[in-house]
């Protein structure tokens, strides 16, 4: 709620992940990554793992001056143990150029879901 009385929404509620029963916000992960020098956008989705219901893997668009992706792994990694409890930590990270837009310009979310869905499915 602002200052005004008026409530902004951040995030719906279809976009929270449940890692072994533990509610995880994307949105909050995103926020963390951005944070991570060399990263220009992220995006975050559940992926399927047997024990854990969901697993949280990232999708980093990395910036023309970031490090090589090992350096970028690490410090991804790090950053995220330091500032999200470890149910929220990505166990996957793919870098690529650049993230699919929806016809809004957002990061489409649902575009990677499907296509890691297609990979997982071959």
């Amino acid at each position: 709620m602002d200052e005004d009385g008026f409530f902004h929404f951040k995030q719906r509620i279809k976009r929270i992940l449940k890692v072994s029963g533990i509610p995880v916000f994307p949105s909050q992960i995103e926020d963390i990554l951005m944070k991570v020098s060399g990263v220009r956008e992220a995006c975050v989705i559940g992926v399927p793992h047997p024990y854990k219901m969901q697993v949280v893997k990232a999708f980093i668009a990395r910036a023309a001056d970031a490090p090589p992706e090992d350096v970028m792994r690490e410090s991804i990694v790090r950053h995220c143990t330091d500032n999200i409890i470890k149910y929220a930590v990505p166990v996957e990270i793919e870098f690529g150029e650049m993230l699919p837009r929806n016809k809004v310009g957002k990061v489409d979310f649902v575009a990677l879901e499907r296509e890691e869905r297609a990979k997982r499915e071959l």
